[in-house]
Formats: structure tokens, sequence, C-alpha cells
């Protein structure tokens, strides 16, 4: 389950870097990757989702017989808090556009625009 889990993670955070690294030259080089923070509060210990990590890695290597992410402790390209924080950030622009596009129409209804 925690794998399952894991590789969901995975692709979601690197979706966007995984589709344009293969259509640019596929498989020419793996991703690079790192975690910047870990927080233990989850349940589970840094080493053992690294561990996890590796190991949804190999989901996609195996058949394909190439690496194509790295883990790299303290490495800065493609952390995963980044790419969390880019994706939280594009969440919230999209719920302000919501709440605005809410009021607006809110708005033209009740003055009948």
């Amino acid at each position: 389950m925690t794998l399952l889990l894991t590789l969901g993670v995975v692709w979601y955070l690197f979706q966007d870097i995984v589709i344009n690294a293969v259509s640019a030259r596929p498989c020419k080089n793996p991703i690079s990757y790192s975690l910047v923070a870990f927080d233990e509060r989850f349940g589970i210990s840094r080493d053992y989702f690294i561990n996890a990590l590796k190991e949804a890695e190999s989901i996609w290597e195996k058949p394909i017989e190439k690496d194509l992410f790295v883990y790299q402790e303290n490495s800065n390209r493609n952390s995963l808090q980044e790419n969390i924080e880019k994706r939280q950030n594009t969440i919230k622009e999209e719920e302000r556009k919501m709440i605005i596009e809410g009021r607006l129409n809110e708005m033209k209804s009740q003055y009948k625009i």
C-alpha cells in the first residue's frame, strides 16, 4: 500500500518533468531528486520513505532496464519540496480564481448584468 502511495506521489510531483524529459530525449539521462525536509510526524522514518521511493523507481526502471530517477542526498535540483510548493501554489492560484469568478457571478446575478 505504501509503495503504491509513494509511486502515485512521485508521479504526481514529477509528471511534468518526466513528460518533458521523455519527449525531448527519451531516457537519455536519469532525473535526479532529493528531499529538502522530512516530517516524521506522518509515522514513517526518512530512511523508510527514501527506500519506498527507490522501490517505486524500480517499477518504472526494470521494464526498460534503464535508470530513470536517481536520489541524490542534498541535491538542489528537482527537490520534492520545491515540486510540492509549486503544486500548492498552483492550487492556491486556481482556488483564488474560482473565488473571484464566483463573486463576479454572484454580482452579475444580483445586478442582473
